[in-house]
Protein backbone atom coordinates (compact mmCIF):
# COMPACT_ATOMS: atom_id res chain seq x y z
CA UNK A 1 0.00 0.00 0.00
CA UNK A 2 1.50 3.44 -0.82
CA UNK A 3 2.57 5.32 2.52
CA UNK A 4 0.05 7.98 2.24
CA UNK A 5 -2.05 5.30 3.31
CA UNK A 6 -0.39 4.43 6.55
CA UNK A 7 0.09 8.28 6.65
CA UNK A 8 -3.85 8.59 7.19
CA UNK A 9 -3.55 6.01 10.03
CA UNK A 10 -1.63 8.62 12.17
CA UNK A 11 -4.48 10.71 11.77
CA UNK A 12 -6.85 9.03 13.98
CA UNK A 13 -3.75 8.64 16.42
CA UNK A 14 -3.34 12.69 16.99
CA UNK A 15 -5.88 12.66 19.75
CA UNK A 16 -3.24 10.80 22.15
CA UNK A 17 -0.37 12.54 20.73
CA UNK A 18 -1.58 15.69 20.79
CA UNK A 19 -1.43 16.30 24.51
CA UNK A 20 1.74 14.60 24.71
CA UNK A 21 4.66 17.07 24.41
CA UNK A 22 8.23 15.25 22.34
CA UNK A 23 11.37 14.78 23.50
CA UNK A 24 12.58 17.58 21.05
CA UNK A 25 13.54 17.55 17.26
CA UNK A 26 16.88 16.71 15.39
CA UNK A 27 18.07 19.61 14.15
CA UNK A 28 18.55 17.87 10.85
CA UNK A 29 14.99 17.22 10.47
CA UNK A 30 11.60 19.00 10.27
CA UNK A 31 8.99 17.73 12.89
CA UNK A 32 5.82 19.10 11.50
CA UNK A 33 4.07 17.07 14.19
CA UNK A 34 5.07 15.38 17.17
CA UNK A 35 4.12 12.13 15.47
CA UNK A 36 6.02 12.99 12.17
CA UNK A 37 9.30 13.09 11.10
CA UNK A 38 11.34 13.74 8.19
CA UNK A 39 15.13 14.37 7.80
CA UNK A 40 16.93 15.34 4.70
CA UNK A 41 20.16 16.77 3.08
CA UNK A 42 23.42 15.82 2.22
CA UNK A 43 24.91 17.09 5.10
CA UNK A 44 23.05 13.96 7.20
CA UNK A 45 25.84 10.80 7.33
CA UNK A 46 23.98 8.98 9.92
CA UNK A 47 20.48 8.49 11.50
CA UNK A 48 19.60 11.92 13.52
CA UNK A 49 19.71 11.77 17.08
CA UNK A 50 17.15 12.15 19.59
CA UNK A 51 13.93 11.37 17.50
CA UNK A 52 10.56 12.10 18.99
CA UNK A 53 10.02 9.16 21.20
CA UNK A 54 6.05 9.53 20.10
CA UNK A 55 6.98 9.70 16.57
CA UNK A 56 5.02 7.08 14.42
CA UNK A 57 6.15 8.37 10.80
CA UNK A 58 9.67 8.90 10.20
CA UNK A 59 11.09 9.42 6.60
CA UNK A 60 14.78 9.45 5.67
CA UNK A 61 15.50 11.25 2.27
CA UNK A 62 18.59 11.77 -0.20
CA UNK A 63 21.36 12.13 2.80
CA UNK A 64 24.86 10.77 3.02
CA UNK A 65 24.13 7.74 5.32
CA UNK A 66 25.61 4.92 4.08
CA UNK A 67 25.18 2.30 6.82
CA UNK A 68 22.47 1.62 9.41
CA UNK A 69 24.42 0.36 12.67
CA UNK A 70 22.36 -1.46 15.23
CA UNK A 71 19.24 -0.70 16.61
CA UNK A 72 19.69 3.25 15.55
CA UNK A 73 15.58 3.27 16.17
CA UNK A 74 15.57 2.00 19.42
CA UNK A 75 13.65 4.99 20.95
CA UNK A 76 10.78 5.17 18.80
CA UNK A 77 8.83 2.04 18.99
CA UNK A 78 5.84 3.27 18.07
CA UNK A 79 6.54 3.95 14.65
CA UNK A 80 4.04 2.73 12.16
CA UNK A 81 6.21 4.00 8.87
CA UNK A 82 9.41 4.26 8.17
CA UNK A 83 11.01 5.40 4.53
CA UNK A 84 14.75 5.03 3.94
CA UNK A 85 15.13 6.50 0.50
CA UNK A 86 17.50 7.67 -2.03
CA UNK A 87 20.36 7.65 0.03
CA UNK A 88 23.99 5.91 0.08
CA UNK A 89 22.63 3.45 1.93
CA UNK A 90 24.66 -0.20 1.31
CA UNK A 91 24.86 -2.22 4.57
CA UNK A 92 22.40 -2.97 7.21
CA UNK A 93 23.52 -4.59 10.31
CA UNK A 94 20.90 -7.22 11.48
CA UNK A 95 19.68 -5.86 14.52
CA UNK A 96 18.98 -2.24 12.90
CA UNK A 97 14.95 -2.22 13.11
CA UNK A 98 15.31 -3.55 16.55
CA UNK A 99 12.20 -3.14 18.62
CA UNK A 100 9.76 -1.92 15.88
CA UNK A 101 7.01 -4.56 16.31
CA UNK A 102 4.12 -1.48 15.33
CA UNK A 103 6.03 -1.23 12.27
CA UNK A 104 3.08 -1.21 9.11
CA UNK A 105 4.66 0.09 6.17
CA UNK A 106 9.16 0.16 5.58
CA UNK A 107 10.48 1.24 2.33
CA UNK A 108 14.35 1.03 1.55
CA UNK A 109 13.84 1.97 -2.12
CA UNK A 110 16.45 3.49 -4.44
CA UNK A 111 19.38 2.69 -1.90
CA UNK A 112 22.47 0.70 -2.98
CA UNK A 113 21.65 -2.18 -1.26
CA UNK A 114 23.42 -5.27 -2.82
CA UNK A 115 22.90 -7.98 0.12
CA UNK A 116 19.98 -8.35 2.95
CA UNK A 117 21.35 -9.70 6.29
CA UNK A 118 19.72 -12.63 7.10
CA UNK A 119 17.25 -11.64 10.32
CA UNK A 120 17.51 -8.67 9.20
CA UNK A 121 13.16 -7.74 9.52
CA UNK A 122 12.79 -10.18 12.84
CA UNK A 123 10.80 -8.86 14.78
CA UNK A 124 8.87 -6.68 11.99
CA UNK A 125 5.62 -9.25 12.45
CA UNK A 126 3.26 -6.67 11.79
CA UNK A 127 4.86 -5.06 8.42
CA UNK A 128 2.30 -5.27 5.51
CA UNK A 129 4.70 -3.43 2.51
CA UNK A 130 7.98 -3.80 2.45
CA UNK A 131 9.50 -1.82 -0.25
CA UNK A 132 13.53 -2.81 -1.48
CA UNK A 133 12.60 -1.56 -5.31
CA UNK A 134 15.82 0.21 -7.18
CA UNK A 135 18.85 -1.38 -4.97
CA UNK A 136 21.05 -3.90 -6.52
CA UNK A 137 20.11 -7.32 -4.63
CA UNK A 138 21.38 -10.31 -6.44
CA UNK A 139 19.37 -12.69 -4.27
CA UNK A 140 17.03 -13.33 -2.28
CA UNK A 141 15.89 -16.68 0.45
CA UNK A 142 13.21 -17.58 1.81
CA UNK A 143 14.63 -16.39 5.46
CA UNK A 144 14.82 -13.33 4.66
CA UNK A 145 10.51 -13.66 4.56
CA UNK A 146 10.27 -16.20 6.50
CA UNK A 147 7.68 -14.01 9.24
CA UNK A 148 5.75 -12.21 7.35
CA UNK A 149 2.54 -13.56 7.64
CA UNK A 150 1.02 -10.11 7.13
CA UNK A 151 2.83 -8.55 4.54
CA UNK A 152 0.30 -7.68 1.73
CA UNK A 153 2.98 -5.86 -0.58
CA UNK A 154 6.74 -6.68 -1.69
CA UNK A 155 8.14 -4.27 -4.18
CA UNK A 156 11.62 -6.01 -5.25
CA UNK A 157 11.68 -4.75 -8.89
CA UNK A 158 14.79 -2.51 -10.68
CA UNK A 159 17.36 -4.79 -8.74
CA UNK A 160 19.48 -7.32 -10.12
CA UNK A 161 17.63 -10.63 -9.47
CA UNK A 162 18.91 -13.24 -11.64
CA UNK A 163 17.01 -15.90 -9.86
CA UNK A 164 13.75 -16.23 -7.25
CA UNK A 165 14.55 -19.76 -5.22
CA UNK A 166 11.81 -22.28 -4.44
CA UNK A 167 9.75 -21.42 -1.00
CA UNK A 168 11.02 -17.59 -1.34
CA UNK A 169 7.40 -16.01 -1.33
CA UNK A 170 5.88 -19.50 0.72
CA UNK A 171 5.25 -17.72 4.03
CA UNK A 172 3.50 -14.58 2.35
CA UNK A 173 0.31 -16.06 2.22
CA UNK A 174 -1.34 -12.37 2.92
CA UNK A 175 0.82 -11.12 -0.30
CA UNK A 176 -1.90 -8.84 -2.69
CA UNK A 177 0.78 -7.71 -4.59
CA UNK A 178 4.90 -8.58 -5.81
CA UNK A 179 6.68 -6.41 -8.00
CA UNK A 180 9.77 -8.86 -9.93
CA UNK A 181 9.81 -6.51 -12.66
CA UNK A 182 13.00 -4.58 -14.21
CA UNK A 183 15.57 -7.54 -12.83
CA UNK A 184 17.54 -10.24 -15.41
CA UNK A 185 15.19 -13.32 -14.16
CA UNK A 186 16.12 -16.04 -16.60
CA UNK A 187 13.75 -18.60 -15.45
CA UNK A 188 11.06 -19.46 -12.81
CA UNK A 189 10.62 -22.70 -10.74
CA UNK A 190 6.89 -23.89 -11.77
CA UNK A 191 6.26 -23.57 -8.03
CA UNK A 192 7.60 -20.19 -6.85
CA UNK A 193 4.17 -18.77 -6.69
CA UNK A 194 2.08 -21.45 -5.79
CA UNK A 195 1.22 -20.27 -1.96
CA UNK A 196 0.61 -17.19 -3.16
CA UNK A 197 -3.68 -17.39 -3.21
CA UNK A 198 -4.33 -13.79 -2.22
CA UNK A 199 -2.36 -12.56 -4.61
CA UNK A 200 -4.17 -9.90 -7.18
CA UNK A 201 -1.10 -7.92 -8.81
CA UNK A 202 1.93 -9.76 -10.31
CA UNK A 203 4.50 -7.88 -12.24
CA UNK A 204 7.19 -9.85 -14.02
CA UNK A 205 8.34 -6.99 -16.58
CA UNK A 206 11.96 -6.31 -17.90
CA UNK A 207 13.02 -9.52 -17.31
CA UNK A 208 15.04 -12.12 -19.57
CA UNK A 209 12.22 -14.88 -19.01
CA UNK A 210 12.21 -17.07 -22.28
CA UNK A 211 9.50 -18.89 -21.17
CA UNK A 212 6.75 -19.40 -18.24
CA UNK A 213 6.76 -23.46 -17.21
CA UNK A 214 3.31 -24.80 -16.58
CA UNK A 215 1.62 -24.66 -13.64
CA UNK A 216 3.48 -21.70 -12.74
CA UNK A 217 0.30 -19.69 -11.86
CA UNK A 218 -1.74 -21.98 -11.11
CA UNK A 219 -2.03 -21.25 -7.11
CA UNK A 220 -3.20 -17.79 -8.21
CA UNK A 221 -6.19 -18.06 -8.32
CA UNK A 222 -7.23 -13.97 -7.26
CA UNK A 223 -4.86 -12.84 -9.37
CA UNK A 224 -5.97 -9.63 -11.41
CA UNK A 225 -3.11 -8.46 -13.15
CA UNK A 226 -0.04 -9.93 -14.62
CA UNK A 227 2.48 -8.27 -16.53
CA UNK A 228 4.86 -10.17 -18.42
CA UNK A 229 5.64 -7.46 -21.33
CA UNK A 230 8.87 -6.89 -22.73
CA UNK A 231 10.83 -10.26 -21.62
CA UNK A 232 12.28 -12.58 -24.03
CA UNK A 233 9.34 -15.09 -24.47
CA UNK A 234 8.56 -17.31 -27.16
CA UNK A 235 5.77 -19.45 -26.66
CA UNK A 236 2.70 -19.77 -24.69
CA UNK A 237 1.68 -23.26 -23.22
CA UNK A 238 -2.11 -23.70 -23.67
CA UNK A 239 -3.10 -24.14 -20.14
CA UNK A 240 -0.78 -21.38 -18.69
CA UNK A 241 -3.33 -19.37 -17.51
CA UNK A 242 -6.63 -22.41 -16.86
CA UNK A 243 -6.83 -21.23 -13.31
CA UNK A 244 -6.85 -17.55 -13.54
CA UNK A 245 -10.25 -16.77 -14.01
CA UNK A 246 -10.17 -13.37 -12.53
CA UNK A 247 -7.58 -12.01 -14.86
CA UNK A 248 -8.43 -8.72 -15.35
CA UNK A 249 -5.63 -7.05 -17.16
CA UNK A 250 -3.19 -9.30 -19.18
CA UNK A 251 0.32 -8.04 -20.44
CA UNK A 252 2.26 -10.13 -22.98
CA UNK A 253 3.88 -7.05 -25.36
CA UNK A 254 7.04 -6.95 -26.91
CA UNK A 255 7.97 -10.66 -26.62
CA UNK A 256 9.07 -12.89 -29.15
CA UNK A 257 5.42 -14.86 -29.33
CA UNK A 258 5.06 -16.48 -32.99
CA UNK A 259 1.40 -17.98 -32.10
CA UNK A 260 -0.96 -18.57 -29.50
CA UNK A 261 -1.64 -21.58 -28.86
CA UNK A 262 -5.37 -22.68 -29.26
CA UNK A 263 -7.76 -22.06 -25.85
CA UNK A 264 -5.15 -19.94 -24.56
CA UNK A 265 -7.26 -17.27 -23.45
CA UNK A 266 -10.39 -19.94 -22.57
CA UNK A 267 -10.28 -19.28 -19.14
CA UNK A 268 -10.07 -16.03 -18.36
CA UNK A 269 -14.10 -14.43 -18.88
CA UNK A 270 -12.87 -11.09 -16.82
CA UNK A 271 -10.88 -10.22 -18.74
CA UNK A 272 -10.86 -6.59 -20.15
CA UNK A 273 -7.57 -5.16 -21.10
CA UNK A 274 -5.04 -7.80 -23.14
CA UNK A 275 -2.16 -6.50 -24.58
CA UNK A 276 0.48 -8.07 -27.47
CA UNK A 277 1.49 -5.65 -29.42
CA UNK A 278 5.89 -5.80 -30.29
CA UNK A 279 5.28 -9.80 -30.86
CA UNK A 280 6.03 -11.80 -33.91
CA UNK A 281 2.12 -13.61 -34.51
CA UNK A 282 1.77 -14.13 -38.51
CA UNK A 283 -2.15 -15.17 -37.76
CA UNK A 284 -5.24 -14.78 -35.60
CA UNK A 285 -7.01 -18.20 -35.55
CA UNK A 286 -11.13 -17.94 -35.32
CA UNK A 287 -12.01 -18.63 -31.73
CA UNK A 288 -8.40 -17.75 -30.28
CA UNK A 289 -9.81 -15.15 -28.39
CA UNK A 290 -12.36 -16.50 -26.29
CA UNK A 291 -14.94 -16.52 -24.63
CA UNK A 292 -13.95 -13.09 -23.09
CA UNK A 293 -17.21 -11.21 -22.77
CA UNK A 294 -15.72 -8.61 -20.41
CA UNK A 295 -12.58 -7.23 -23.07
CA UNK A 296 -12.66 -3.82 -23.61
CA UNK A 297 -9.06 -3.39 -25.30
CA UNK A 298 -6.94 -5.68 -27.17
CA UNK A 299 -3.68 -4.10 -28.60
CA UNK A 300 -1.80 -6.17 -31.14
CA UNK A 301 -0.36 -3.54 -33.14
CA UNK A 302 3.59 -4.08 -34.64
CA UNK A 303 3.14 -7.67 -35.38
CA UNK A 304 3.42 -9.60 -38.46
CA UNK A 305 -0.61 -10.47 -39.20
CA UNK A 306 -1.46 -10.79 -42.65
CA UNK A 307 -5.44 -11.51 -42.57
CA UNK A 308 -8.30 -11.43 -40.63
CA UNK A 309 -10.78 -14.45 -40.84
CA UNK A 310 -14.04 -14.54 -40.54
CA UNK A 311 -15.46 -14.18 -36.61
CA UNK A 312 -12.15 -13.97 -35.11
CA UNK A 313 -13.20 -11.21 -32.80
CA UNK A 314 -16.74 -12.79 -32.39
CA UNK A 315 -16.47 -13.70 -29.07
CA UNK A 316 -14.83 -10.12 -27.16
CA UNK A 317 -18.54 -8.99 -27.52
CA UNK A 318 -17.54 -6.13 -25.32
CA UNK A 319 -14.49 -4.74 -26.96
CA UNK A 320 -14.37 -1.00 -27.36
CA UNK A 321 -10.59 -0.32 -28.93
CA UNK A 322 -8.67 -2.88 -31.44
CA UNK A 323 -5.57 -2.12 -32.24
CA UNK A 324 -4.37 -3.74 -35.50
CA UNK A 325 -1.86 -0.99 -36.65
CA UNK A 326 1.60 -1.71 -38.15
CA UNK A 327 1.30 -5.37 -39.44
CA UNK A 328 1.08 -6.32 -42.92
CA UNK A 329 -2.59 -7.04 -43.34
CA UNK A 330 -3.63 -7.39 -47.24
CA UNK A 331 -7.11 -9.03 -46.68
CA UNK A 332 -9.78 -8.47 -44.46
CA UNK A 333 -12.91 -11.14 -44.46
CA UNK A 334 -15.93 -9.20 -44.55
CA UNK A 335 -17.31 -10.94 -41.47
CA UNK A 336 -14.02 -10.44 -39.39
CA UNK A 337 -15.38 -7.82 -37.37
CA UNK A 338 -18.31 -10.12 -36.61
CA UNK A 339 -19.37 -9.51 -32.73
CA UNK A 340 -17.59 -6.40 -32.44
CA UNK A 341 -21.11 -4.47 -32.07
CA UNK A 342 -19.28 -2.11 -28.94
CA UNK A 343 -16.11 -0.94 -30.85
CA UNK A 344 -15.64 2.49 -30.59
CA UNK A 345 -11.78 2.80 -31.54
CA UNK A 346 -10.43 0.83 -34.60
CA UNK A 347 -6.76 1.61 -36.16
CA UNK A 348 -5.57 -0.29 -39.62
CA UNK A 349 -2.98 1.85 -40.56
CA UNK A 350 0.54 0.65 -41.68
CA UNK A 351 -0.75 -2.13 -43.17
CA UNK A 352 -0.47 -3.56 -46.82
CA UNK A 353 -4.51 -3.15 -47.82
CA UNK A 354 -4.98 -2.69 -51.18
CA UNK A 355 -8.81 -3.44 -51.33
CA UNK A 356 -11.38 -4.05 -48.88
CA UNK A 357 -15.03 -5.57 -49.15
CA UNK A 358 -17.63 -2.89 -48.95
CA UNK A 359 -19.88 -4.64 -46.34
CA UNK A 360 -16.85 -5.01 -43.69
CA UNK A 361 -17.63 -2.29 -41.49
CA UNK A 362 -21.37 -3.13 -41.17
CA UNK A 363 -21.36 -4.97 -38.02
CA UNK A 364 -19.83 -2.23 -36.01
CA UNK A 365 -23.27 -0.40 -35.24
CA UNK A 366 -21.09 1.96 -32.64
CA UNK A 367 -17.97 2.42 -34.45
CA UNK A 368 -16.28 6.15 -34.37
CA UNK A 369 -13.10 6.26 -35.76
CA UNK A 370 -10.61 4.47 -37.77
CA UNK A 371 -6.99 5.25 -38.43
CA UNK A 372 -5.37 4.21 -41.22
CA UNK A 373 -1.90 5.79 -42.94
CA UNK A 374 -1.32 6.26 -46.66
CA UNK A 375 1.29 8.15 -48.62
CA UNK A 376 -0.33 11.47 -48.98
CA UNK A 377 -3.32 11.31 -46.98
CA UNK A 378 -6.00 13.92 -46.69
CA UNK A 379 -6.58 15.19 -43.36
CA UNK A 380 -9.74 13.28 -42.39
CA UNK A 381 -12.40 11.73 -44.92
CA UNK A 382 -16.31 10.92 -43.70
CA UNK A 383 -16.54 7.36 -44.78
CA UNK A 384 -13.79 4.64 -45.16
CA UNK A 385 -13.41 4.88 -49.25
CA UNK A 386 -10.18 7.61 -49.79
CA UNK A 387 -7.53 5.73 -48.52
CA UNK A 388 -7.77 1.98 -50.40
CA UNK A 389 -7.01 1.89 -53.72
CA UNK A 390 -10.24 0.06 -54.31
CA UNK A 391 -13.23 -0.30 -52.37
CA UNK A 392 -16.53 -1.08 -53.07
CA UNK A 393 -19.66 0.86 -51.83
CA UNK A 394 -19.24 0.96 -48.35
CA UNK A 395 -21.95 0.78 -45.28
CA UNK A 396 -21.16 2.54 -42.56
CA UNK A 397 -22.69 2.73 -39.21
CA UNK A 398 -25.43 5.25 -37.80
CA UNK A 399 -22.76 6.60 -35.03
CA UNK A 400 -19.13 6.78 -37.30
CA UNK A 401 -17.13 10.02 -37.19
CA UNK A 402 -14.75 9.43 -39.47
CA UNK A 403 -11.32 7.91 -40.31
CA UNK A 404 -7.82 9.55 -39.35
CA UNK A 405 -5.70 9.28 -42.23
CA UNK A 406 -2.50 10.09 -41.16
CA UNK A 407 -1.69 8.75 -37.66
CA UNK A 408 -3.00 6.45 -34.64
CA UNK A 409 -3.54 8.57 -31.55
CA UNK A 410 -3.38 5.60 -29.14
CA UNK A 411 -0.59 5.43 -26.51
CA UNK A 412 -0.84 2.15 -24.70
CA UNK A 413 0.51 2.24 -21.05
Amino acid sequence: MPLKYYLLLLVGCQAWTAGLAYYGCPSECTCSRASQVECTGARIVAVPTPLPWNAMSLQILNTHITELTESPFLNVSALIALRIEKNELSHIVPGAFRNLGSLRYLSLANNKLQVLPIGLFQGLNNLESLLLSSNQLVQIQPAHFSQFSNLKELQLHGNHLEYVPDGVFDHLVGLTKLNLGKNSLTHLSPRIFQRLGNLQVLRLYENRLSEIPMGTFDGCGNLQELALQQNQIGMLSPGLFHNNRNLQRLYLSNNHISQLPPGIFMQLPQLNRLTLFGNSLKELSPGIFGPMHNLRELWLYDNHITSLPDNVFSNLRQLQVLILSRNQINYISPDAFNGLAELRELSLHTNALQELDGSVFRMLVNLQNISFLTSSPPTSFPVPTAPLASVDSVTTPAHFVGIVLHGDSFSPK
